[in-house]
């Protein structure tokens, strides 16, 4: 099965720089009816299973929105009284469980048809009511959001556009997934703006802030963030560049440099084969004289 549908000079027109949409025929599968999707929650680990109510405010964190909002609704509640709770259910890495891996693969397979170069994957669903709002956030990835029951309209930036944030922004985001970079309303007078339909996807371009908003009806979606040799390049020299900076050395900015972005690169990656890990090398001061 073929799941991910754009012409060839599209992909390879706008494929990582810019937003683009795509097709995809999963709107009549039965893995995504809310019968499915529910059983689906039910058997994967709770704490992969995220859900609240109520309205979200366009400017909450995103990584703590499940917290901050009310939750007091079991997840059977949340599904069987979604649009009168304006709940909101995400399904972290449904890839894991049996029956949907083979959707899973089936997607890996199509993304590397059009990038062999990929690296990692990771998926979530999103079953939200309508009126429901995803705040303002960005992937430490490529995305392609599938959108299979109802409509949202998605508004998307341009992530290399210094009125949204900046070189030294760029730099704390990718060096701390807990980082983000804060809402502000004057940031709509620089929004691509998508509506997306059932049958329909959008693909966004690393770290490309976005936020998504459901219309009246439910909505049902899978989202999908991929890693490839490129982007974790790039993250890398962003990573190298903030610790320049924590130096004291001002760093050439990410594309400066050919050769200078594949030094920083290899720096980075040398450091966690040695350290086995994320953490960044220690700063050194030099002694008083």
């Amino acid at each position: 099965m073929t799941l991910l549908e754009v012409p060839e000079a599209v992909f390879q027109e706008r494929y990582e720089k810019v937003p683009f949409k795509l097709r995809h025929p999963l709107r009549e599968h039965p893995a995504f009816s809310l019968v499915a999707l529910r059983a689906l929650a039910l058997r994967l680990p709770r704490a992969d299973v995220l859900h609240r109510r109520g309205e979200v405010a366009l400017d909450a964190h995103p990584l703590e929105v499940n917290a901050q909002y009310p939750h007091d609704l079991s997840l059977e509640e949340t599904f069987d009284r979604l649009q009168e709770s304006n709940g909101y259910i995400v399904v972290a890495a449904p890839e894991r469980d049996a029956a949907f891996r083979h959707l899973a693969d089936a997607l890996m397979r199509d993304l590397l048809e059009l990038d062999d170069t990929i690296t990692g994957f990771s998926s979530r669903l999103i079953i939200a009511s309508g009126n429901s709002v995803a705040p303002f956030q960005l992937e430490h990835g490529h995305g392609v959001h599938l959108q299979v029951h109802g409509r949202q309209l998605a508004s998307v930036w341009d992530p290399s556009n210094p009125d949204v944030f900046d070189d030294v922004a760029r730099e704390r985001v990718l060096a701390n997934r807990l980082e983000v970079v804060p809402w502000r309303d004057e940031l709509f007078l620089s929004e691509q703006r998508f509506e997306l339909f059932p049958g329909e996807a959008l693909h966004e371009p690393f770290i490309a802030p976005h936020l998504w908003r459901t219309c009246e009806e439910l909505s049902v979606s899978w989202h999908v963030v991929f890693h490839n040799e490129r982007t974790e390049a790039c993250a890398a020299v962003h990573k190298a560049n903030g610790w320049l900076r924590r130096l004291g050395v001002e760093p050439r900015p990410h594309g400066a440099s050919a050769a200078v972005d594949f030094a920083k690169a290899l720096g980075v990656r040398m450091y966690r084969t040695v350290t086995g890990g994320e953490r960044a090398p220690p700063v050194v001061l030099a002694p008083e004289s």
